[in-house]
């Protein structure tokens, strides 16, 4: 025969239901920090990730910037060399050989002839796209005596049939009313002054 002997009084006695729902609060209460706590720890790493990469998109941002101001400028600088090739090729191939030119013309100048001033005119023309020089140059100068028109003549003829000159020379000749007595103060009644201008051959490619 089996005797039990219940010795907790009825006081005594604890409900099973009401220390696990106590212990369920406690825990809960415990757990509600560190989740608060967790959740600000991953705001504050999200936050700071975030402003990570906005600041890597601001520098590749500036970057581009820099690297688009870069490839502009480098496009500015290579038009500019290329205008500059261009205008140097069209120099080479419109230029007149100044030197040998003048030369020439010291030696057709004669000694009767004072020569006062000398105008060079440049203009660029274009045939079938492409520049073509044209040359002009203004002689001017004085003479004197009866043969005054004369020696101009004969400087006129010099000048066309001068070997420097003769290659480069289209054409000479003194604008009408533009040989003429000289009114300067102190002049003599036979004192000429004259203005001669002369054409130069096209220079330049006409065909591409």
């Amino acid at each position: 025969m089996n005797l039990h002997l219940n010795l907790i009084l009825e006081s005594e006695k604890r409900s099973g239901a009401s220390i696990r729902m106590w212990f369920a609060v406690r825990t809960g209460l415990m757990l509600i920090p560190i989740a608060l706590l967790l959740y600000l720890l991953l705001l504050i790493y999200q936050t700071r990730s975030w402003q990570r990469e906005k600041m890597h998109i601001r520098d590749l941002n500036a970057a581009r910037a820099d690297q688009i101001a870069l490839s502009e400028q480098i496009g500015r600088q290579k038009k500019m060399y290329e205008e500059m090739l261009t205008q140097l090729e069209i120099w080479e191939q419109t230029r007149l050989p100044l030197g040998s030119s003048l030369e020439s013309l010291r030696r057709s100048v004669p000694l009767e002839i004072q020569l006062t001033s000398l105008r060079l005119v440049r203009t660029i023309l274009y045939t079938n796209t492409l520049p073509v020089a044209r040359y002009e140059m203004q002689i001017r100068g004085k003479t004197s005596g009866e043969e005054a028109e004369g020696t101009v003549e004969r400087f006129l003829n010099s000048i066309l049939g001068q070997p420097g000159l003769l290659d480069h020379v289209a054409n000479a000749r003194v604008p009408p009313g533009a040989f003429l007595q000289d009114r300067e103060p102190g002049a003599h009644p036979l004192d000429r002054i004259f203005l001669l201008e002369v054409l130069f051959k096209p220079r330049g490619r006409i065909n591409p």
